[in-house]
């Protein structure tokens, strides 16, 4: 029983950390961050190869949606996913 009531507060502490932080939303520019998304939004729906090259200095990420990508946070990176099959741009993200 003493066991039970030494690890329980443990487990509340431990689910409290995997909640959302207030304010934060992902995909979305964070305060302080540069991401260019805006600049890409108008290739949805185009061909992946109509991108043009990144300029000096920006940070951008072109994948697949089937591709392995790390889930680090960068709000200064604008990330461009394509569909694997047609090469599709499918949505641009902050991140």
């Amino acid at each position: 029983m003493t066991r039970f009531a030494l690890l329980a507060p443990l487990g509340l502490l431990a689910l409290a950390a995997c909640a959302p932080m207030e304010g934060t939303e992902p995909g979305m520019p964070q305060a302080g961050g540069t991401c260019p998304a805006a600049k890409y939004k108008p290739y949805v729906g185009r061909n992946q190869s109509t991108l043009p090259a990144a300029t000096p200095g920006e940070v951008r990420r072109v994948v697949c949606d089937t591709c392995a990508v790390t889930m680090d946070y960068n709000a200064d990176r604008v990330n461009v996913v394509f569909d694997t099959q047609t090469n599709i741009v499918e949505k641009v993200t902050c991140g």
